[in-house]
């Protein structure tokens, strides 16, 4: 029998007072994103790494930047790989900019996607429910090469937002109801 997930959001974004789409973009963590996850990694790591099968973590850098610290904690690491297929929901073209600058070069496509969160495809992007399929893909895939032990997921809000819902049985359109704060962490028992 498995030992369960962890799922790990990444430590803090630089600042965005324009409130760009940040989406798939390789955006580093700050300087206080990395306090964040360094101070996790002193009271976290040392409880759960002796159990963890493996890690597996987002391909963006701060993703990657997360895993590296949080196993600096551990005398004798777990296994660590990285797989774009926990990488955030691609918002395509509207990646880099705000609300109000798609609104301009979309009209009412901003709109349509807050009616239909589920399935609306962002032009070059991908819907929330290709994201879910794509994560509980790539959780299964990880879970098969890793039958026992627990498994650390190190991804972003959108994926673990996807995720969760699925566990929860909520329907994927309320999945923006679920609160995530940079460097949060939760347990999800026997996936």
């Amino acid at each position: 029998m498995n030992g369960g997930v962890w799922l790990m959001r990444h430590g803090a974004l630089p600042p965005n007072p324009l409130r760009r789409m940040v989406g798939a973009r390789d955006i580093p963590m700050s300087d206080v994103g990395r306090a964040q996850v360094q101070r996790l990694s002193r009271v976290f790591m040392p409880k759960v790494y002796k159990g963890l099968a493996a890690v597996v973590a987002s391909d963006l850098c701060r993703c990657r930047e997360t895993a590296a610290l949080l196993l600096e904690a551990c005398p004798t690491p777990p296994p660590l790989h990285i797989d774009d297929g926990l990488r955030e929901l691609s918002l395509g073209h509207w990646e880099g900019y705000n609300r109000s600058e798609i609104c301009r070069r979309w009209p009412g496509a901003h709109t349509l996607r807050g009616l239909d969160l589920t399935t609306f495809v962002p032009p070059g992007g991908e819907s929330f429910r290709m994201a879910q399929r794509r994560a509980l893909f790539t959780l299964a895939r990880w879970r098969q090469r890793y039958p026992d032990g627990t498994l650390l997921f190190v991804t972003h809000a959108g994926i673990m937002r996807a995720l969760l819902a699925h566990w929860l049985a909520l329907p994927l359109s309320d999945a923006l109801r679920i609160r995530l704060s940079y460097a949060c962490r939760c347990f999800l028992p026997d996936w």
